[in-house]
């Protein structure tokens, strides 16, 4: 089964029961699907947001609220694969700078795991895209 999450408050969620029940579902799960872009899909987003930039109101909030939750993510699970997905619906999104993003994901799963994670790209517009964000994954 791939667990799919198209937000950070829903990882955020499972982690916090995690936490709180004391069980551990994630030793369960073995691969992931992240909706990176998912809940920018009915956004107005800024012109430095669709070229790309990570600074602006949406994009930088919802990039802290990715990174926060896997800052959470305990070294007791059993995830083996990560798959970013990149498609965002209706939006004209250049992905440039979110690479730093996918690495710090890719970076903090490899750093708590005790096995090699293997993380792909999906979602791309663009071929080359997909090949250049995924070269860039630890």
């Amino acid at each position: 089964y791939i667990y799919i999450f198209k937000e950070p408050a829903a990882l955020a969620h499972l982690l916090d029961a995690c936490s709180q029940s004391g069980s551990n579902p994630l030793i369960a799960i073995r691969h992931i699907r992240l909706c990176i872009l998912a809940p920018l899909s009915d956004v107005s987003l800024t012109e430095l947001e669709l070229n790309g930039g990570v600074d602006g109101p949406n994009v930088s909030s919802l990039v802290e609220s990715w990174r926060s939750v896997f800052r959470q993510m305990p070294a007791e699970n059993s995830i083996r694969s990560v798959q970013f997905d990149m498609s965002c619906a209706e939006q004209p999104i250049e992905l440039r700078e979110i690479v730093r993003l996918l690495q710090h994901i890719s970076t903090l799963m490899n750093l708590k795991s005790q096995q090699a994670i293997r993380c792909s790209v999906t979602g791309c517009k663009k071929e080359e895209k997909r090949v250049w964000l995924e070269k860039s994954l630890v």
